[in-house]
């Protein structure tokens, strides 16, 4: 914090929360399977989400703090998908790793375009993550997972609103507004 790096800070409160997190799930606790498989998609997401940006913005220095651990892709996994010369090598290195399709490869595969600009990329990634929890949620109807779905849900709701309202504030036009909103 003195040095003024709250990006750094924040990032390590995300890492700790998961870890923390993700221990509990481990520790026997009831319904602890469909939340843990609920958190490491939401990981492998967050991290996803990280190494797209990075690629997006140019960024080809070592990345490892910047991943959080816990997901279905490690650490070394995501380093090698930043350290990717294009878009398409990162999509088919998640393909690959989920060659089935579900949870993320086939649907991401198909939502994203490698042209996509970063906003865009981000919001199908959002889709994408938010289909697939609903997946789980329906899977276990009688654990915590509909309720974080309806929550997250929720959050998305409100960003859309904020994004709507921000846009017509400063004049921006309807075509313009719809891109940016998570649907």
């Amino acid at each position: 914090m003195e040095k003024g790096a709250f990006g750094d800070l924040e990032n390590e409160l995300f890492k700790a929360f998961y870890r923390y997190i993700l221990k509990q799930t481990s520790s026997g606790v009831k319904g602890g399977k469909p939340f843990r498989d609920y958190l490491k998609l939401e990981i492998d997401l967050l991290n996803i989400k990280t190494v797209v940006r990075l690629h997006k913005g140019n960024v080809r220095e070592d990345v490892r703090v910047l991943m959080v651990e816990g997901g279905s892709l490690s650490v070394d996994e995501l380093v090698r998908l930043a350290s990717s010369e294009s878009m398409e090598e990162i999509l088919e290195g998640i393909k690959k790793r989920y060659p089935e399709g579900p949870p993320i490869g086939g649907e991401l595969m198909d939502a994203a375009d490698k042209s996509m600009p970063l906003h865009e990329m981000e919001n199908a990634l959002t889709r994408v993550m938010l289909d697939q929890m609903d997946r789980i949620s329906k899977r276990y109807p009688f654990s915590i997972c509909p309720t974080l779905v309806y929550l997250k849900r929720k959050r998305y709701e409100v960003a859309n609103l904020r994004a709507i309202a921000r846009g017509k504030e400063s004049g921006l036009p309807g075509e313009t507004i719809a891109e940016f909103l998570v649907v």
